[in-house]
């Protein structure tokens, strides 16, 4: 199951420069922690994504200690590789419900 809907934008200069696939792993940055944790992303539009696309995908995280509690929709998120970024998104809905931040529907 996945943890959280996001809209994504993939930068067409400093990012990557080959496309991603369905099943992608990249890193997870969220705005309350420096900590990076593994996302598996599924991109509910597109198979493939090229740099400069967006895309709206369903993201399961690899910990599911750090965003207990504290996600809500329209945060920001990014998408990195080491310590690129190659994405940035915000979040449409927060699927887990204990990822959900207290006070939010």
């Amino acid at each position: 199951m996945s943890d959280f809907k996001a809209k994504l934008k993939f930068k067409e200069k400093g990012g990557r420069i080959r496309p991603v696939f369905q099943d992608y792993k990249g890193l997870v940055k969220f705005p309350f922690s420096e900590s990076l944790t593994s996302g598996k992303h599924i991109f509910l539009d597109k198979d493939e994504v090229k740099p400069g696309d967006h895309v709206t995908a369903e993201i399961s995280v690899l910990d599911h200690i750090l965003p207990k509690g504290k996600l809500h929709k329209s945060m920001d998120i990014e998408i990195r590789e080491g310590n690129r970024i190659i994405a940035t998104g915000i979040i449409l809905e927060v699927l887990n419900e204990s990822f959900k931040r207290k006070n939010d529907p």
